[in-house]
């Protein structure tokens, strides 16, 4: 996880879908690795949401992680959790003009997240 987060902060990443697409990525690491350490289980086949729901078993605190503190924000959660698979290769119009420094700051949001949540036993 850290490595994918030091590709936001070291700035490598230009391009904002493929910044959206390995949030993609460190969101399901995270939760799959949380689910692992904490139930020590994972359904295989669930999407994202369903693995948000899943978390719920241990506690809600995931789960409120995705509550969207304003518009921008509950739009990219809303594009990160979404299947892979249905992935429209054209981003929302308000994450096409984000600043890289805020998905910087999701990839850093979502690995201390998921450290410290999987760290509280």
């Amino acid at each position: 996880m850290q490595d994918l987060v030091q590709l936001f902060i070291e700035e490598h990443i230009s391009s904002r879908l493929l910044a959206v697409s390995l949030l993609n990525q460190l969101l399901s690491i995270g939760l799959y690795s949380y689910l692992y350490l904490r139930i020590g289980h994972a359904p295989n086949n669930a999407n994202l949401e369903e693995l948000i729901d899943w978390t719920c078993i241990c506690d809600s605190r995931l789960k409120e992680f995705f509550v969207p503190k304003n518009n921008i924000d509950g739009v990219l959660n809303a594009e990160l959790i979404r299947q892979t698979k249905s992935r429209i290769y054209e981003l929302p119009p308000e994450l096409a003009q984000l600043d890289m420094s805020i998905f910087s700051a999701k990839a850093s949001d979502i690995a201390i997240f998921s450290w410290i949540s999987a760290n509280r036993v």
